[in-house]
């Protein structure tokens, strides 16, 4: 009796249960030819942003691709940053990917976080 018990409990977890992975990459993702000078105490950190895509899959199918998310994830966070007619930029950019697992669903959600930098005196 307590072993037929035991394996309903635990088929029952494994059933009702899900699992999530997690990568992450910082980066330096300003691809322009704009060289800085962060030595000296010319900028000061104004906020900190943060853009969110995910799409969900069912069998596999469905939702749209990483470099998808990725792109969506930052025009979101860029538009949070708020950057026009200011001296501003975004720095420490980072990216988050997380995957969740059911038992027929993936879901995927992609985080773009960095901190608004404005440059004084200019």
């Amino acid at each position: 009796m307590k072993r037929s018990l035991f394996l309903t409990m635990v088929v029952a977890m494994l059933f009702f249960s899900s699992c999530a992975l997690h990568d992450g990459l910082t980066n330096n993702f300003n691809h322009n030819n704009t060289t800085v000078e962060l030595s000296k105490k010319n900028f000061r950190v104004v906020d900190y942003v943060k853009g969110e895509a995910s799409c969900t899959y069912v069998f596999g199918i469905g939702g749209l691709g990483k470099g998808t998310l990725v792109e969506k994830a930052k025009a979101r966070m860029y538009k949070k940053a708020d950057l026009m007619g200011e001296a501003r930029t975004v720095a420490n950019i980072s990216v988050d990917t997380r995957y969740s697992f059911f038992p027929i669903i993936r879901k995927m959600t992609v985080t773009a976080s960095g901190h608004v930098i404005q440059f004084e005196g200019h």
